[in-house]
C-alpha cells in the first residue's frame, strides 16, 4: 500500500480489521477507502421517528365494543360453550384496555357519535393438558462433602390455541375498515420432583392469549411510532466528528449550526485530502438533523447536494427514500387529523342543538301547547333523563303525561327521526370463568 493509501485509510477500522486478520491488502487507491469510509458499516445511526396515522384512516375516541355474539350477550354460567366463554373473556381485557388508553367504551348498538364499531369473533379456543416424565439433576450436600444425583421430574403442561377475528367497521359509512385474525397457542408448565404437580390455570394461560392481541390492534386503532435509523457521517475531515460529539450529547440545534458550518469550509482539496465524498458527507448530516426536525423539505434539499457531490452513496440515496416516505407519511396523519377535527366540530354545533329535560321544562314554563312540544320532541335530537327520579322531577314541573310519554318514547328510540344518543359507559368487569390454581 502507498504512502497515499495509507494517509486516505488512517484511522479507518475497516482497514485495521483487514490487517488483524491477515488480509493481504495489494491495491487499495484513495477512492475505495473514500468510498469505504463513507459507507453506513463503518459510521454511527441516528434514530429518527415516524408517527403514523391508525391504519383505520381516523382518530377514534369512541367506540362501541360488540362481543358474545354467539349468545347475543346473554350466557347462562354453565351453558356457554368454549368459543362464548373466551370471546366474553376477550371483550373484558379490551375493554379494560382501551379504557386505559382514554378511549370511551360502549356496548351494545352504534351511536351516531360513535367513532368506530369493534367486533370480535372467537373461532377457536381449545385447552389442552397433558402429563409428562423428566428427570432432574440435583446437588446435595453431605457433611463437608456435595454430591449429584439424578431424581424424577413431573411436568403438567396447559395449553390454550386461540384464534379471533377482530374487526372495526365505521359507522358513518357502514364499511369495514380493518379487519384482522389472530392466533395464539400460549402454553404453561408446573414441574415438582415431589408430587405430582397441579395443571396450571387455563383461564390465566388464556389470558396471555388475549393480552398478546393487544400489539398488533394498537396500530389499527391508535397513532403509533415508527422509529428508524439513518447514518450520520463521523470522520475527521470537515470536522464532520465534532458535529456527532453533539448529537451524542443529544443537542440537535447545535450539531445543525456546527453541520451548516462544516458545510461552508468543507470544499474539495487534493492537499488535505478532502474529496467530493467528505463535501457529500457534510450536506448529508445537515440533511439528517433537518429530518430529525421534521422540516422535510430543507432535509431532502441538504440530501440532493449530497447526492450531486456523491451520486452513488448508498446512505444518501436511502436518507432520501426515508424523508420522502416520512413527508408522506406526515402528510397523511395531518389529514386524518384535520378531518377529526372537522368532525368534533360538527359534533359540537349538533350538540348544541339536542334537546335535554331542561328545555323541555323551559317550553312549558313558556306555555307552549303540549302539541307543539310532542311535535318537536318527535323531530329532534334529544338525549333525556328518563331515570326514575327524573320523570318524577318533570312531573313536579308540570309537564302532562303525554308529554312525558313523548320524551320516554324518544329516549328509547321509538319514534321516527334522529335517534336518541346512547350514555356511553366504560369499563366493564365480569367475573373469570376459570378457576385460578
Amino acid at each position: 500500500m502507498s504512502i497515499r493509501d495509507r494517509k486516505a485509510c488512517r484511522d479507518l477500522n475497516a482497514c485495521r480489521a483487514a490487517r488483524v486478520g491477515g488480509l493481504a491488502i495489494v491495491m487499495m487507491s484513495a477512492a475505495s477507502c473514500a468510498s469505504v469510509r463513507y459507507s453506513s458499516a463503518f459510521n454511527p445511526s441516528v434514530t429518527v421517528e415516524v408517527e403514523h396515522p391508525p391504519s383505520v384512516g381516523f382518530l377514534v375516541d369512541e367506540v362501541v365494543l360488540a362481543g358474545d355474539s354467539r349468545s347475543g350477550g346473554v350466557t347462562l354460567p354453565g351453558s356457554e360453550d368454549a368459543e362464548t366463554r373466551c370471546e366474553a373473556e376477550w371483550v373484558q381485557v379490551l375493554t379494560q384496555e382501551l379504557v386505559e388508553l382514554g378511549v370511551r367504551v360502549a356496548r351494545g348498538d352504534a351511536g351516531q357519535n360513535t367513532d368506530a364499531v369493534i367486533t370480535v369473533d372467537v373461532t377457536r379456543c381449545e385447552t389442552e393438558q397433558d402429563r409428562r416424565e423428566g428427570s432432574r439433576e440435583i446437588v446435595e450436600r453431605v457433611g463437608d462433602n456435595t454430591r449429584r444425583r439424578t431424581v424424577p421430574e413431573h411436568h403438567a403442561r396447559t395449553r390454550v390455541r386461540f384464534r379471533g377475528t377482530f374487526e372495526v367497521v365505521n359507522p358513518s359509512t357502514g364499511l369495514v375498515a380493518a379487519s384482522r385474525t389472530l392466533a395464539y397457542e400460549p402454553e404453561s408448565t408446573n414441574s415438582s420432583v415431589s408430587e405430582l404437580p397441579e395443571f396450571p390455570s387455563p383461564g390465566v394461560v388464556a389470558r396471555r392469549a388475549y393480552v398478546s392481541t393487544i400489539g398488533p390492534i394498537t396500530p389499527i386503532l391508535f397513532r403509533w411510532v415508527e422509529a428508524r435509523e439513518l447514518v450520520f457521517f463521523d470522520d475527521e475531515r470537515c470536522d464532520l466528528d465534532v458535529a456527532h460529539r453533539a448529537v451524542e450529547a443529544g443537542d440537535y440545534e447545535r450539531a445543525l449550526v456546527i453541520s451548516i458550518a462544516n458545510v461552508g469550509s468543507c470544499q474539495p482539496d487534493p492537499a488535505a485530502d478532502i474529496t467530493t465524498r467528505d463535501v457529500a458527507a457534510a450536506h448529508h448530516n445537515v440533511g439528517v438533523l433537518h429530518r430529525i426536525q421534521g422540516d422535510f423539505e430543507s432535509a431532502l434539499a441538504s440530501f440532493e447536494r449530497a447526492r450531486a457531490a456523491d451520486p452513488g452513496n448508498g446512505s444518501v440515496l436511502e436518507a432520501i427514500r426515508e424523508t420522502l416516505s416520512a413527508e408522506a407519511v406526515a402528510a397523511d396523519l395531518h389529514r386524518v387529523e384535520e378531518a377529526a377535527a372537522a368532525l368534533d366540530q360538527q359534533r359540537q354545533v349538533e350538540e348544541e342543538n339536542v334537546l335535554r329535560n331542561d328545555d323541555i321544562v323551559a317550553m312549558v314554563r313558556d306555555g307552549l301547547a303540549d302539541q307543539v312540544i310532542i311535535e318537536v320532541i318527535r323531530t329532534s335530537a334529544v338525549d333525556f333523563d328518563v331515570s326514575p327520579a327524573a320523570l318524577a322531577a318533570l312531573a313536579q314541573e308540570g309537564l302532562s303525561a303525554a308529554v312525558i310519554a313523548a320524551m320516554v318514547g324518544r329516549a328509547g328510540g321509538s319514534d321516527a327521526g334522529i335517534v336518541a344518543r346512547p350514555h356511553i359507559t366504560s369499563g366493564v368487569t365480569r367475573p373469570h370463568p376459570y378457576p385460578e390454581s
